[in-house]
């Protein structure tokens, strides 16, 4: 080979050899593009906007929108807690044990509580996707008033998150219920919402019952509806007074001490026995007879004694003890209530007394609360129309709950304020339009109601069965609906972060 064939030969080779690495480097970036982009891709929200964590029907919802759910039932059984047991409901919903102390708090032996919330929130989309579905095949749409309501509620969240520091609402919504959950895809649920609710509603309210058919409905279920006053106090095997004893010793010291407390032949003798069997710093709890009186629905009884007190046998005045683990139940039956009494609507203006440093009420502080009561009273009493109370109640009262709204509380029930608030709406024989003063105290507050009886609603018992019929007619209704209904669960479900 010719000295020019060999250059000739060598530079092909050259040739290929770079060609093959251009190649090479071309394969290189388009894989190294390739993987940024995938990279890109599992970081953004698409994974929890765009997959499907569950499809109900023939609906698709993302991560975030059942991550939306989900949150919801943690937050909704966090208030319920809360309103039961104050700032210990932190403790009952801290998922963040271990999945046997998670199924020890919640209680049924079977359901951690992240097993809980996860099964509420699939209830909770299938219910909606279900109303909403037939709200849509009966024609429905959202008015001014249901937009107005999802304008407010973007609002309400806008402020929140302003209110918690957050600099603006998608930031927050998306600490809150994953990343790209957004105030769009919030609009998007809350009209949902609220077209399926208006659905429910009509739904709901499309039921009548007869006067026959709610009597004789609460008559089956009175054991359920009626309402039981009772004395009970839990005598336990931990009490101090049986610190130095075995463990049979104690068992059998409670249910004595149980028997003392039940041999009374009043309330107030009751409370008598409690307080000579508690030691000396819990005696001042026990001061009159509301510190050991239920009244309770049968429904919501405690289920050691519910079989006793709901007896038919039962007469005032009867006594017992029940044994449980852990001590012994001392019980004393008052009265059985059928709640065939007409609901109440009232007014109130509260004038609290205020407490000096220790907590407690002086008379002092009193007499200045029940002062000001006669004065507001007084005022009222110039224009003596309940639409002046009203005005009154607003300016004046210190009750919260009901100030806002001109002092009004709606469909009352007896036992359900306070002693002295309760007697002037049904043990003085009151009646629409009587007004006047009265003390009532709960041991967080001591002041004065002035009082104004608005009106008299319908009958308790019947209002209890109407709820309760309409309850059963509109679940079969929907339950009927949600049965063509199937629920998948989506691969997306693996990027929503449960409890």
């Amino acid at each position: 080979m010719s000295s020019k064939e060999k250059k000739a030969a060598a530079a092909a080779e050259e040739a290929q050899k770079n060609k093959k690495f251009y190649r090479n480097c071309i394969i290189f970036i388009v894989c190294l593009a390739i993987v940024v982009a995938a990279a890109a891709f599992i970081n953004s929200d698409y994974t929890f906007t765009k997959t499907t964590a569950i499809e109900i029907g023939d609906t698709k919802y993302s991560p975030a929108e059942f991550s939306y759910y989900y949150r919801s039932a943690v937050s909704q059984t966090y208030s319920d807690l809360y309103n039961s047991y104050g700032e210990m409901a932190g403790y009952f919903l801290n998922t963040g044990t271990s999945l046997e102390d998670q199924i020890a708090m919640y209680g049924d032996g079977t359901q951690s509580w992240a097993q809980y919330f996860y099964d509420q929130a699939i209830l909770a989309i299938t219910n909606v996707t279900v109303l909403y579905d037939a709200a849509l095949e009966n024609g429905y749409t959202l008015d001014d008033e249901a937009m107005a309501s999802v304008d407010a509620d973007i609002a309400f969240y806008e402020q929140t998150a302003l209110a918690n520091g957050y600099p603006d609402v998608e930031s927050f919504l998306a600490t809150n219920f994953g990343d790209g959950f957004d105030s769009k895809l919030l609009r998007e649920i809350a009209e949902k919402q609220y077209l399926a609710s208006a659905y429910s509603a009509d739904v709901e309210a499309s039921f009548e019952y007869t006067a026959d058919e709610k009597e004789a409905y609460y008559e089956e279920n009175k054991d359920t509806f009626d309402f039981f006053k009772y004395h009970m106090y839990f005598v336990g095997t931990s009490s101090a007074a049986f610190e130095n004893m075995s463990d049979e010793e104690k068992v059998a010291a409670a249910h004595d001490a149980a028997v003392k407390i039940a041999d009374a032949a009043s309330g107030a003798q009751f409370v008598k026995n409690v307080q000579d069997f508690v030691p000396d710093e819990s005696k001042a709890s026990y001061k009159d007879e509301t510190a050991t009186m239920g009244v309770t629905q049968g429904g919501n009884l405690g289920s050691i004694y519910a079989e006793w007190l709901i007896d038919s046998a039962r007469v005032e005045g009867d006594t017992t003890v029940i044994d449980s683990d852990g001590g012994s139940y001392a019980v004393m039956f008052v009265s059985r209530n059928d709640n065939h009494y007409n609901l109440v609507n009232v007014r109130h203006i509260l004038i609290g007394a205020e407490a000096d440093e220790n907590g407690e009420f002086t008379e002092e502080a009193l007499a200045e609360a029940k002062a000001e009561a006669e004065r507001i009273y007084a005022e009222w009493q110039e224009n003596p129309t309940e639409e002046n109370f009203a005005a009154l109640a607003t300016e004046y009262s210190e009750d919260s709950g009901s100030a806002a709204n001109g002092g009004l509380y709606e469909g009352v029930y007896m036992d359900y304020m306070v002693e002295e608030f309760n007697d002037f709406l049904f043990n003085d024989g009151n009646k629409p339009g009587d007004s006047g003063i009265v003390y009532g105290t709960n041991g967080s507050y001591a002041g004065y109601h002035i009082m104004y009886y608005s009106a008299d609603g319908e009958v308790f018992s019947d209002a209890m069965a109407d709820t309760s019929l309409r309850a059963d007619d509109y679940n079969a209704v929907i339950s009927e609906k949600a049965e063509n209904y199937e629920v998948k669960i989506g691969n997306g479900m693996k990027h929503v972060e449960l409890a």
